[in-house]
């Protein structure tokens, strides 16, 4: 879960940001103009002190938080570790953006998720078995795997592996 920590200056009461959805971006002068780089939305949640009429500190956490409810399956099983996270993003209202991913297809006969896990505890079990990390993109959407690559000379080749023997 991506974080950040905002301190403002709250004077009169004016700003109201708890549950907000933010977009943070990062800026900078290059010559004459400014270049902002989207790091997408964040979830502000409740002050350090409950006193925010002045200076106050928030924490806001990427779109991961929204994981954060018990998972109530809406598929019947057997699904694939695609279908369950399919669902899990629907009930939590984050898009998956993994379309493919280590393992997506891998049938799953019952629901394995009994004991009221959260539906974070489950995504974390799909990033286990697809070997990947689970992580909330710029797009603010659910990604299984590594960053996605947007141009050709980013892409991994044959070069970039190396000879590795078992112990």
């Amino acid at each position: 879960c991506r974080a950040i920590e905002i301190k403002i200056r709250n004077e009169n009461n004016v700003l109201d940001l708890e549950n907000k959805d933010l977009q943070y971006h990062l800026g900078a002068k290059v010559g004459n103009d400014y270049k902002y780089i989207n790091f997408g939305n964040f979830i502000v949640q409740k002050p350090e002190n409950q006193d925010v009429n002045e200076e106050t500190t928030f924490t806001a956490f990427d779109y991961m938080c929204k994981f954060d409810i018990d998972y109530e399956p809406q598929i019947t099983f057997p699904a694939t570790l695609k279908q369950i996270a399919e669902d899990i993003c629907s009930q939590c209202g984050v898009e998956l953006g993994s379309q493919t991913f280590r393992n997506s297809n891998v049938s799953i006969p019952a629901n394995p998720f009994i004991n009221g896990e959260q539906c974070r505890e489950v995504i974390k079990s799909i990033a286990k078995v697809s070997f990947s990390p689970a992580y909330i993109w710029q797009d603010n959407k659910l990604y299984f795997g590594f960053t996605p690559k947007t141009s050709v000379d980013e892409a991994i080749t044959i070069d970039n592996y190396f000879e590795m023997k078992p112990n």
